[in-house]
């Protein structure tokens, strides 16, 4: 050891037995630490070499954020989420896909914290709502006549502008009603503050008489997973007589969540998001699955079922204006059309490529990362489609595999399904 005049060794495994640090760009997990001094002497120096070892570094796991959504009674409104990522993610519970518009209930606060990071440490956070009041309006009943049928839509066109939300004004020719009398034009109607989805192509109107003039938005017919949805706030019916929904839209990830509006009431065109009947067997088609709970509020996740997964039923409950259905072991899963599908359907398992295709970063296909050559087999980890929170494009299929996501075209690929 280096040190002129002579030196020493000074060694104590004793003198340090912890110490907070960060490796640095360092993959083991035993070190020793060598610290090197001079020790001043009678004309000279004395160099010392002391050594602290050894010592582990305890490799810290992120854990994930759980969102819970209750009442201010603790209660839970909605099925809980969580968030995932690396040490020291940032998360924000304002942001549209934590802070969610749930029917029926109107955002109060944040608890404990808005904001936060991931840690070694799991957290638990809660969004607090409180339940909307009943309208205040009674609903006028309708005198029985006929059954109107509804008109024919017009052929769908985009519009150029979707224009700004602007509030119907009051007009006495547009009286609020509320369809308590059972005809073909009522039947499978949905309840006021029940959750709705477009099957078709639709346009949100400013009035209950649709022209085209007054259309403020325009919803792309979308794959089952990826509908466009809306909550009802109540009933109108045209200058025709023609019933319509008074809705909100709630497609937080689009620039029209939050409008307000009429749409059609036409069974072919619009449904109820949940299921209002019993099914003995149902099948996971949502790309991220769907959620097992232990209560029929949905509280007390037992796991994540994967898309494809079929599910016996063992009963079919309500829970307010949602449904659910109970499993054989007493668990509970949604009713949800975007997450669940009646009886069995087959999955995609594998993929032949019978051309070359690219593969891409994401289902959108907007970063290339990949090529596959003809008779490359690979495995499907799930199917789910492009332009997901867009109600412009309709969206297109993809499977995603190892590394990417890739067409799901038959020109290019043969899937095999199971």
């Amino acid at each position: 050891m280096p040190g002129a005049g002579g030196g020493g060794v000074y060694s104590s495994n004793e003198e340090m037995d912890h110490m907070d640090g960060t490796p640095i760009a360092n993959g083991y997990e035993h070190y020793m630490i060598a610290k090197y001094r001079t020790l001043p002497g009678r004309g000279r120096a004395t160099a010392v070499m002391s050594y602290y070892l050894p010592y582990v570094i305890d490799k810290q796991q992120v854990q994930p954020v759980t969102v819970q959504y209750v009442d201010e009674a603790g209660q839970s409104v909605h099925e809980a989420q969580t968030i995932n990522g690396k040490m020291n993610d940032p998360f924000d519970l304002a942001d549209a896909k934590y802070q969610l518009a749930i029917p029926g209930y109107t955002f109060k606060a944040y608890d404990p914290v808005q904001t936060g990071k991931l840690t070694e440490k799991g957290q638990t956070v809660k969004l607090i709502y409180t339940k909307n009041p009943s309208p205040k309006d009674d609903p006028v009943t309708p005198t029985p006549t006929n059954p109107v049928t509804p008109a024919t839509p017009t052929t769908p066109v985009t519009p150029n502008n979707p224009g700004v939300d602007v509030t119907p004004k009051n007009d006495p020719t547009q009286n609020s009603v509320a369809p308590t009398v059972p005809t073909k034009e009522t039947e499978g109607l949905a309840k006021i503050n029940e959750v709705v989805y477009s099957l078709k192509k639709i346009y949100l109107y400013q009035h209950p008489t649709f022209k085209v003039a007054e259309r403020k938005a325009g919803y792309v017919k979308k794959p089952r997973v990826f509908r466009p949805m809306f909550v009802v706030s109540g009933y109108a019916r045209s200058k025709d007589g023609n019933l319509r929904y008074k809705v909100r839209d709630v497609n937080h990830q689009s620039k029209t969540d939050g409008w307000t509006g009429y749409i059609t009431t036409q069974s072919a065109y619009v449904r109820p998001v949940y299921y209002h009947s019993s099914h003995k067997t149902l099948t996971a088609i949502n790309p991220r699955g769907v959620n097992e709970y232990t209560n029929k509020n949905l509280t007390g996740k037992v796991r994540n079922i994967k898309q494809g997964t079929v599910l016996k039923v063992k009963q079919f409950v309500t829970h307010n204006l949602t449904t659910r259905y109970q499993l054989p072991n007493g668990h509970y899963v949604t009713g949800n059309r975007k997450l669940v599908k009646m009886g069995r359907h087959k999955q995609p398992r594998q993929v032949i490529i019978k051309k070359g295709v690219n593969r891409y970063a994401n289902a959108d296909f907007t970063k290339k990362n990949g090529h596959l050559t003809k008779g490359a087999k690979l495995t499907v980890k799930r199917f789910t489609f492009s332009h997901q929170d867009s109600i412009k494009n309709g969206g297109t299929k993809r499977f995603e595999v190892k590394g990417g996501f890739i067409t799901a075209n038959p020109k290019f690929v043969k899937a095999i399904y199971k």
